[in-house]
């Protein structure tokens, strides 16, 4: 601080003064807690336990927080009680990157007989959401994200903010659905509508790749990139959604055409040739597009499949089969003809009579 001159200079005394006020207020906390425990109300106590562990998660202490979160549940006289205990619990999860914990009880809320509140509903379904995120179920994280219902609030906003709904569910979506899905999950849903109008920019790049603009859509998410890369949650699969969001486009690019050049792929792509032969090649070695380089040419062609043979071989093989079993038919109609059948032996009762 020193460095940054005198106006950023710590106030003398004041971490000693703010840790003493703290020490007040978890004594005072402690305190109503014992007392509603000897008054035995199950509800006070409750309330209690809740107010600590509010107390030690602004205090930055998550795991005091998450313990006194857990006993609530054994004073919850109602099934939202629950629902509110879960809901907590997976707030200090997130922070505590203990995503067992928010699938645990992701899990026990969703299971709640009662009919949850939409902002719990909500809430649960974000929190489920970054789970599958976490673990790289992109296409999983995608639908959960879209059902997340515009009954989220800020209340939330330390796990999980709108616009970051928009961005997680607009990203994961690109890179692991087809056309299709794309078109009726995201562009015409009306609900996840709401959650790209925060986020012009994801919404306007999703526009531009479904309409075939990759350029356009790639250059803006590479805008984008670094501001990614400082995001909590997203800052491990930026690289892996791009890669596979270029791939998908290079798919599409190229799933009309019996062959096309690189040059003119590159064009549309707003990349030098290199770059996307390097990609095409990486493509066809994965068996994501059956196509063969020309590298003199630099033109990427489709692998020309030999019908004709193929269905000689599929009606050769279906005649193997009809004659195996016409043969194995007359061998059983000679056999029962020739009353060449193997019986069984007779019971005693049937030997003595």
């Amino acid at each position: 601080a020193g460095e940054l001159g005198p106006q950023f200079d710590t106030s003398p005394g004041w971490a000693e003064e703010t840790d003493r006020k703290a020490r007040q207020t978890q004594e005072r906390l402690e305190g109503e807690l014992n007392q509603n425990k000897s008054n035995l109300v199950k509800e006070s106590i409750r309330q209690g336990y809740n107010e600590l562990g509010q107390y030690h998660y602004s205090r930055g202490d998550l795991n005091q927080a998450m313990k006194f979160y857990v006993r609530t549940r054994d004073y919850c006289t109602s099934n939202r009680h629950m629902a509110e205990m879960c809901v907590r619990v997976i707030q200090v999860s997130v922070d505590l990157n203990n995503y067992v914990q928010v699938s645990n009880h992701v899990s026990k809320a969703e299971h709640l007989s009662d009919m949850l509140e939409p902002e719990t509903v909500a809430k649960l379904a974000a929190a489920s959401a970054l789970g599958l995120l976490k673990s790289q179920q992109y296409k999983q994280a995608a639908r959960k994200f879209l059902v997340v219902g515009t009954a989220i609030s800020d209340t939330f906003s330390g796990v999980i903010a709108a616009e970051d709904v928009a961005l997680y569910g607009g990203l994961c979506a690109v890179a692991a659905f087809d056309r299709d899905e794309l078109k009726s999950a995201v562009l015409e849903s009306s609900i996840f509508r709401n959650f790209l109008d925060l986020k012009p920019k994801i919404r306007d790049a999703i526009q531009d790749l479904f309409s075939s603009k990759y350029g356009a859509g790639l250059n803006a998410l590479e805008a984008m990139k670094g501001e990614l890369f400082l995001d909590i949650h997203l800052k491990d699969h930026v690289n892996n959604l791009f890669s596979m969001i270029k791939d998908r486009c290079l798919v599409q690019y190229f799933s009309p055409y019996l062959s096309v050049s690189l040059a003119s792929m590159a064009t549309a792509f707003s990349s030098p040739v290199e770059e996307i032969e390097a990609s095409v090649a990486k493509l066809i070695m994965s068996g994501q597009i059956s196509a063969r380089i020309d590298s003199q040419s630099k033109t990427l062609h489709v692998k020309q499949t030999e019908k004709r043979a193929a269905t000689y071989r599929k009606v050769l093989g279906m005649g193997e089969v009809y004659l195996s079993e016409m043969q194995a038919m007359l061998i059983r109609m000679s056999c029962l003809e020739q009353d060449f059948v193997v019986r069984g032996r007779p019971s005693m009762v049937g030997a003595m009579g």
